[in-house]
């Protein structure tokens, strides 16, 4: 447009009214976004001779395809993709936006409750469901409430951003606490706690210290980590922790590098064991890493991979031994082959039957004839 102007919408039995040319427009402007025509550098009268249109059927064309009032920005052909926007609070916000002005009080509360609930829809259902599940005798109160409340944390639409924030659980009053410059934007893992604790922890290795340690909201001084505000605590009952287990016999460096990094006392890494021979330092501290080692490990000797290994074989085994038992039952044959000098058990004796191979019908000796078995019976009553 050459200018702003606010558009009124034509009535849907106006004469001057044309779909058409607004359809027109449309797909104008689809080509443009979708770089299939180029008119850059393009003027407010090029681009109404590239429509076959005059100004005035421009405007119509506009006012054929609105349905309220519409405030219709001053802009150029280079601007038409761009949205709307105000430079102040571009400058504060620094953040895309799309501003509009709207004329129609109706509008804005219908944007407004349309906007903050369409996120919920699917929630809503969800929560229906579970209200109707309680009502049925399903759940009882306290359950329906712990349900609802999953339902919310597990179905509700999030930004990416407040995903992010949730899977790391970072609070945020440790950001508040960062200078505006500063590039500490990282989590301290378990080595991290350890290289900066407390002064009284200074013999502790870092095997005891992952297992018995944690961290604490609150806490004395004598437990505050020597660098950020974080607390360490003793805990009741340790950690299982898990190490990588190198062998001695097949990589002898990493095992001696991963046992003096777990079983002894050290504040840099780099200066106390990396720059450091792993086997010198392993030998010259033999007596502290086996006293450390014995809470973690029960039996020197027990090569817990290889147990596991060998158990796992076992079962296998014992798998496929159930496999082949089942094989072997379902193709069992109930007929049994017939072995004419077998005697024990052979029922054709009892049955007085051949013993030629293969079956004989039976055949009962000595029947009675019908005329006779009846004359016996009418002489026995």
């Amino acid at each position: 447009m050459d200018r702003t102007r606010i558009l009124l919408p034509l009535a849907l039995e106006d004469e001057q009214r044309d779909p058409e040319k607004f359809k027109t427009v449309r797909e104008l402007l689809a080509q443009l976004e979708q770089k299939d025509v180029s008119m850059r550098g393009a003027t407010f009268k090029e681009f109404l001779k590239q429509l076959n249109m005059s100004y005035e059927e421009y405007v119509l064309a506009l006012r054929s395809g609105i349905n309220r009032p519409t405030v219709v920005l001053k802009r150029t052909v280079d601007e038409v993709l761009i949205n709307s926007y105000n430079p102040k609070i571009l400058s504060l916000m620094q953040a895309n936006m799309d501003i509009q002005f709207v004329l129609d009080e109706y509008a804005v509360v219908a944007y407004l409750v349309d906007y903050v609930n369409k996120p919920g829809r699917g929630l809503s259902k969800i929560l229906r469901n579970c209200i109707e599940a309680t009502a049925q005798g399903k759940h009882s109160l306290k359950e329906c409430l712990v349900s609802v409340a999953n339902q919310f944390i597990n179905s509700a639409e999030i930004s990416a951003q407040e995903a992010a924030w949730s899977i790391l659980e970072l609070p945020m009053k440790y950001l508040k606490q960062l200078d505006s410059n500063s590039r500490d934007v990282y989590e301290l893992n378990i080595i991290d706690r350890y290289v900066v604790r407390p002064n009284q922890l200074e013999n502790v290795c870092l095997a005891n210290f992952a297992a018995w340690y944690e961290l604490a909201k609150v806490g004395s001084e004598d437990r505050k980590l020597l660098k950020g505000n974080q607390y360490v605590r003793r805990r009741t009952k340790p950690k299982v922790i898990q190490y990588r287990k190198f062998k001695e016999s097949q990589d002898e460096n990493e095992y001696y590098r991963e046992q003096v990094m777990l079983f002894t006392s050290w504040r840099n890494e780099n200066a106390d064991i990396l720059n450091l021979d792993f086997k010198q330092l392993y030998t010259t501290n033999l007596e502290t890493i086996r006293m450390n080692r014995k809470e973690f490990v029960a039996d020197e000797n027990l090569d817990l991979e290889e147990e596991l290994m060998q158990l796992e074989k076992s079962r296998e085994l014992e798998e496929n031994e159930e496999k082949s038992e089942e094989t072997s039952l379902v193709s069992f044959e109930p007929v049994l082959e017939y072995d004419e000098n077998e005697i024990i058990g052979n029922i054709s004796l009892d049955m007085n039957a051949s013993h030629g191979k293969g079956f004989s019908v039976f055949q009962p000796t000595n029947k009675c004839p019908d005329d006779k078995y009846r004359e016996w019976f009418k002489n026995a009553t």
